[in-house]
């Protein structure tokens, strides 16, 4: 019993992931855009116990290329809480680097309301690939281990340039946790305002098929139009002074 007992590593050797508190959502969201800032407001305990995926993490993103096959890319990734956004660094040119020094929030980022799951492990179609090709004495093997990956699950329904499934490979299982843990709660409150959300998806779904001109607004002939869409039947007269209001 002695020898069992110090064969055992103590609790105090174990490696602890920080337990990341989210506000659970009380009031409802009721005004269009609204969902995103009360989902947001739920994070605030949560940004303050996670300052490295704030600062940033270097993670693998492993990619299937038709021609290349399985590659790996070594890229910086950090959680904007307040805007909801997943941000990366761009591949290593001139024009991205140019682009990321001008306006570094405004592209290569991720929405995470598009978020629908996260998968521990080889969950994916991409990581299932990895693991029956890659060969065991490839310097990629040493870090393809399962307790570090994870992949995040994007709604298919948008276009996410093709994709649908970010494959991540961590430096450790600590950080692999401490993302999973994230994007698991980030789902949970995206769950709580999912009426909300899905009624605004309808009406932007609405409202673009009635900008015929493609201009981002509508004319009175297009406002007429939308209102119909959405079973709203008023006199000209009525539409005239609403869409002047």
């Amino acid at each position: 019993m002695d020898k069992l007992k110090k064969s055992l590593p103590s609790v105090s050797n174990v490696t602890s992931v920080p337990i990341i508190k989210r506000r659970r959502l009380i009031k409802k969201p009721k005004k269009l855009g609204e969902w995103r800032d009360t989902v947001a407001k739920s994070f605030e305990n949560s940004s303050k116990e996670s300052q490295d995926i704030i600062d940033g993490s270097f993670l693998w993103k492993v990619r299937k290329k038709k021609i290349l096959g399985i590659r790996f890319f070594r890229r910086k990734f950090r959680v904007d809480f307040k805007k909801l956004n997943i941000h990366y660094t761009p591949a290593p040119n001139k024009i991205t680097c140019g682009i990321q020094r001008f306006a570094p929030d405004r592209f290569f980022k991720l929405d995470m309301a598009n978020i629908v799951d996260v998968r521990k492990g080889f969950s994916t179609d991409t990581f299932n690939e990895v693991q029956k090709n890659i060969k065991a004495n490839s310097r990629n093997a040493k870090k393809m281990l399962p307790d570090n990956c994870f992949s995040i699950i994007f709604d298919h329904r948008k276009n996410i340039k093709g994709n649908y499934t970010l494959d991540l490979v961590c430096k450790d299982h600590e950080t692999r946790e401490t993302w999973f843990f994230v994007i698991q709660e980030l789902i949970e409150a995206m769950k709580e305002v999912e009426h909300q959300k899905e009624y605004e998806l309808y009406l932007r779904e609405k409202f673009n098929s009635a900008d015929i001109s493609g201009t981002g607004f509508l004319n009175l002939h297009e406002f007429s139009l939308l209102l119909k869409q959405i079973n709203i039947f008023l006199e000209e007269e009525d539409i005239v002074q609403v869409f002047n209001d």
